[in-house]
């Protein structure tokens, strides 16, 4: 199977057994960029969103 072609077909299955982010390295990003409300932030990468969300949370 070429895994490669095999997230499109299952997102949600991707999104249930794909171990999550600690918060520690999402506050440590935000952090370390200085991310906040009035920044601009292009976050590239395949996904489902879990880097995307707490970063929105900071605008």
């Amino acid at each position: 199977m070429d895994f490669r072609k095999v997230f499109d077909t299952i997102p949600e299955q991707f999104e249930e057994w794909r171990p999550r982010y600690c918060d520690e390295l999402f506050a440590d990003l935000i952090e370390y960029a200085k991310l906040g409300p009035g920044k601009t932030v292009l976050e590239i990468g395949p996904g489902t969103g879990q880097a995307t969300e707490p970063i929105l949370e900071q605008q």
